[in-house]
């Protein structure tokens, strides 16, 4: 029969073992990830994954992830820079998709701080529903249909993006002759 270990030597040496050090490596990621990446564009993003030294990165919108592309030698220097520190492998590339960002996170390994704005324990969703249709926050109303409107979309386009799009369709394609009514 062997020898028995104590249960604290064998906690301390888990970690080094298998899997481990990836994991530890990507929680490090998404504690980090505010940081890394700053708190609005934190909103949009959601690093899901490591795969081959390859970071992937859900985004809420295609128009983030190619901005973000852009920005992408620039994000792995600052995560590499706060992985070094810590002795782990750097990150080789970041890959961005919408595919994963609609998925609910069963389980977390170390979920990324939420801003202020969106932890409000007292809030029902009879309110939340109430304070969405009457356009709370940052949003306010498109002049066209009143529907609900960034600040961004009414600085941009003076409309809600459902708004612009339908106009720029309608003036960038104009309506055929067999397509309009007698």
């Amino acid at each position: 029969m062997g020898h028995l270990t104590a249960i604290g030597r064998v906690l301390q040496q888990l970690p080094g073992q298998g899997s481990w050090p990836h994991i530890r490596r990507f929680a490090h990621i998404q504690a980090h990830w505010t940081e890394l990446v700053g708190a609005s564009v934190a909103v949009q993003t959601r690093p899901t994954a490591i795969y081959q030294q390859v970071l992937h990165v859900a985004v809420s919108s295609s128009v983030w992830a190619q901005a973000l592309t852009f920005e992408r030698i620039t994000l792995l220097h600052k995560i590499n820079q706060v992985l070094g520190k810590k002795k782990f492998p750097p990150i080789q590339d970041i890959r961005y998709s919408t595919a994963r960002w609609m998925e609910v996170v069963a389980v977390a390994i170390a979920p990324s701080p939420r801003p202020q704005a969106a932890m409000e324990p007292t809030a029902t969703a009879p309110e939340i529903v109430r304070r969405l249709a009457q356009g709370a926050g940052p949003k306010g109303r498109c002049p066209r249909c009143h529907g609900p409107c960034s600040s961004q979309e009414m600085s941009r386009w003076q409309m809600c993006r459902f708004c612009a799009r339908d106009r720029w369709f309608v003036i960038q394609h104009p309506p055929r002759n067999d397509q309009l009514c007698p």
